[in-house]
């Protein structure tokens, strides 16, 4: 699960952070959603034990996804104020 931050040139920008993570948590999105969907077309209603801890896994996989962005994006705020402060 890699996240390039790479940006324009090489910089790194609140943008690029929050574009980097957001794709991430795009995908995960994407896959919770399809799972979701597998199981509800099956449409019988029996849904197993496994079924269900693969769904709770992939959920919390997505909850710790949005954690992360929020926190790396408060961090490059932070630092960035930081420099800010610094510079004037």
């Amino acid at each position: 699960m890699a996240i390039n931050l790479g940006g324009d040139a090489g910089r790194v920008t609140m943008q690029s952070v929050n574009q980097a993570v957001n794709t991430r948590l795009n995908a995960h999105e994407r896959d919770l959603r399809s799972r979701l969907e597998a199981l509800s077309a099956r449409g019988d209603g029996a849904v197993s034990t496994s079924d269900l801890l693969i769904v709770q896994q992939e959920m919390q996989s997505w909850v710790v996804m949005i954690d992360l962005q929020s926190t790396v994006v408060k961090q490059v705020a932070d630092s960035l104020k930081g420099v800010i402060q610094k510079a004037s």
